[in-house]
């Protein structure tokens, strides 16, 4: 009875034993392998969203990388070419109706720049390389923000060549006039609409650097003075080079504003090297004056004139580290009218080199 009663008992245990194991095997299973799968499905979440979140950053990849706070100091070899033509202003009464074309004669001028945050400074000097006393001189300025472009340069001339005359088939006859002195002054404010993603400090400065491509509308305003004089004539009035009339020009000269609007894009290959292009045409109502030598000036009315600027770079633009090639022309026109006379351009090709100064070397602004 005993027996029966100890076997009962441990019976009685084991099924309690048995119970109490399958509500436990069974509380495991809800709770730690609901567990696991929380944890899997956490790790598939932020898997995703890790591979979201690259897919982000590549897509949020900022277009421009600011260098605002580092001085920039770049060296530039320019070479420079400041072409005229002009028109006697009373050609048509002329029987030869008279005409001169004049351009520059110096190969390449040597520049120093200096830009910091918005502002940009250069002085360029070109010296003769050999027996022709002639030189030519240019600063520039600019104050450049994300909206608000403007510059300014001033350039000057001294000697220049007579494409009328060929040297080579007349040796002994010189196409180089020493007596010839010009002066060019320059002034534009665009307003760029897209200043988000495009940076002209960068395709111009580089300031900045442009990450990826973008480009820009752009509007504004730019206004020219410029004079060409001489010792002697210019343009004559008579055919005979020697035979000298108080209708000979000795001065020219204009002034004009012009509205002003265009493109500008800067296409981006592997962040740092960078191809721009940029293309701005005007309007302009443009004043001419001549002064004849007899000492008499002459002013004419307004006209319609038309300019334009032009501007292409490739380059590479590295965090301490930039160089490139830039090429620009200004063209004006003012032969939109029949009393006009008188045209002008200037085109650059700049090499230029360059290199950021550390954070800790700053300007006093």
């Amino acid at each position: 009875m005993k027996l029966n009663f100890l076997t009962f008992s441990f019976q009685k245990i084991t099924l309690k034993i048995i119970f109490f194991s399958l509500l436990f095997l069974n509380f495991f299973q809800k709770n730690v392998f609901s567990q696991t799968e929380i944890l899997q499905k956490k790790d598939s979440i932020s898997s995703k969203e890790n591979t979201k979140d690259k897919t982000n950053t590549k897509d949020t990849i900022p277009h421009v990388e600011s260098f605002y706070n580092n001085i920039c100091v770049t060296s530039a070899i320019i070479s420079r070419d400041f072409s005229i033509s002009i028109q006697h202003p009373n050609r048509l009464r002329s029987p030869f109706h008279p005409t001169a074309d004049y351009s520059t004669v110096l190969p390449v001028a040597f520049g120093l720049a200096l830009d910091y945050k918005w502002l940009s400074l250069e002085y360029s000097l070109a010296l003769p390389l050999n027996q022709q006393p002639s030189w030519q001189r240019s600063f520039r300025t600019g104050i450049t923000g994300k909206k608000i472009w403007a510059k300014t340069f001033w350039q000057e001339y001294r000697g220049l060549a007579n494409n009328a005359i060929d040297s080579l088939r007349n040796p002994n006859i010189s196409n180089f006039r020493q007596d010839i002195y010009a002066q060019m002054f320059y002034f534009r404010v665009m307003y760029a609409f897209n200043k988000n993603t495009y940076s002209h400090l960068a395709s111009l400065f580089q300031v900045d650097r442009q990450k990826k491509s973008a480009g820009t509308w752009a509007l504004g305003l730019s206004y020219t003075k410029n004079f060409i004089q001489a010792d002697s004539a210019l343009v004559q009035y008579e055919q005979n080079p020697a035979q000298k009339s108080p209708l000979d020009v000795v001065r020219v000269g204009s002034g004009l504003v012009s509205l002003q609007g265009g493109y500008a894009h800067t296409f981006v290959f592997k962040e740092k090297w960078f191809i721009h292009f940029s293309l701005f045409p005007a309007i302009s109502m443009q004043r001419n004056h001549v002064k004849y030598a007899d000492g008499t000036t002459r002013r004419f009315n307004l006209v319609f004139g038309f300019n334009n600027e032009f501007q292409t770079t490739l380059g590479y633009n590295d965090d301490n580290f930039f160089a490139g090639i830039k090429v620009q022309n200004l063209s004006f026109i003012d032969n939109l009218d029949e009393n006009s006379f008188y045209d002008y351009g200037l085109t650059q090709f700049r090499l230029f080199v360059g290199f950021r100064l550390p954070k800790k070397y700053r300007l006093f602004f």
